[in-house]
């Protein structure tokens, strides 16, 4: 397992941390339970740009039990650690916007690329982009890899070609989303 990782995905099986943290053991799991799922069942997703791997892994890891039903996928603002972390990053200017991941697909993995990659994959599923974002999904899995092919261009096909309104729109999401992080959840211990 790399330095620094809490869970690592071979492409056969996950190797995990666990914590004394529940919620933060079971996030992982999810997490790295979708790679399990991306890579194993539908196969095809290992040809997608890493942010959109790492991110569709951390979309669906934000969780919370609700009356004995899990819910993933949803901002959780109350569990959600992302929240905290980007707070700090828009406060900081380091948040990553449309061009950083459309141009640059095979970025390195660092502590900040996660709530990154989750911020944006959020939005992508939860904003007026949504359907567009969907049918790029779509046409990114199926396409025919023997075709040259840009994620860009793929994506402004899709999504939007408005970079400026996108990323304007995409800050001002971050800015509310982030403010609704309790100040103390970095030492609240999460239960079930």
């Amino acid at each position: 397992m790399q330095k620094d990782a809490n869970g690592f995905f071979d492409g056969d099986c996950s190797y995990l941390s666990y914590f004394t943290d529940w919620y933060r053991t079971v996030k992982l799991l999810i997490h790295e339970g979708r790679h399990q799922y991306d890579s194993l069942i539908l196969k095809k997703l290992h040809m997608m740009p890493k942010w959109y791997f790492e991110g569709i892994a951390e979309y669906y890891s934000q969780h919370k039990w609700v009356n004995k039903k899990l819910t993933m996928g949803e901002l959780h603002h109350e569990v959600n650690f992302s929240l905290y972390y980007i707070k700090s990053l828009v406060r900081k200017g380091k948040m990553k916007n449309i061009e950083d991941f459309l141009s640059n697909h095979l970025q390195d993995i660092q502590f900040n690329y996660y709530h990154n990659t989750w911020a944006f994959i959020y939005f992508l599923k939860k904003s007026e982009y949504a359907n567009g974002f969907k049918k790029w999904e779509v046409e990114m899995i199926n396409r025919n890899i023997s075709k040259p092919f840009s994620i860009k261009s793929t994506f402004m096909k899709f999504v939007t070609k408005d970079f400026n309104s996108f990323n304007n729109k995409y800050k001002a999401k971050l800015k509310e989303w982030s403010s609704l992080s309790p100040r103390n959840i970095r030492k609240k211990k999460i239960r079930y």
